[in-house]
């Protein structure tokens, strides 16, 4: 995760789907400060937590959002370089990620959990639909699809 980061561009954005406490999203501030990260979870009960986290280590609250809403309502019209998905971790809802979020991957897209069932599947159906994305690397409990140049 840290090398996809570090080697966005200057002003990248990253778009974590599922945050929980956090820290994902201050690895990721942490590995590159020239990136943005905007992190989306369902519970605000928890941003206090990650604000607190950030501080502690250093992170600008400059470089990052917290966004909270269902990830399917959530509008997002930007370029996206890394989508980090570790939210729902059904079949449908990693599915449904990817197609509402996939359209907008300039790079690449960095799954976590792929491990459980549903999720290597949604993988599947989703990179099987849309070849421009490629599975790159799988290990463990994480995933990572790249886009394929152009012809």
């Amino acid at each position: 995760m840290c090398q996809l980061v570090t080697n966005l561009p200057d002003g990248g954005k990253i778009l974590e789907i599922g945050r929980k406490n956090g820290g994902s999203m201050v690895l990721m501030c942490r590995a590159n400060p020239k990136i943005k990260v905007y992190s989306v979870d369902l519970n605000d009960k928890l941003n206090s937590v990650v604000k607190r986290l950030a501080k502690r280590c250093k992170v600008n609250s400059k470089q990052y959002t917290l966004i909270n809403h269902p990830s399917n309502k959530v509008r997002w019209r930007k370029p996206i370089d890394l989508l980090f998905l570790d939210g729902d971790h059904s079949y449908k809802g990693v599915y449904k990620d990817l197609c509402h979020f996939g359209h907008r991957v300039t790079g690449s897209i960095l799954l976590h959990d792929t491990n459980q069932r549903g999720v290597g599947k949604a993988i599947e159906r989703f990179s099987r639909k849309n070849e421009e994305f490629v599975l790159h690397a799988a290990a463990d409990s994480m995933s990572l699809l790249v886009r394929r140049e152009p012809l």
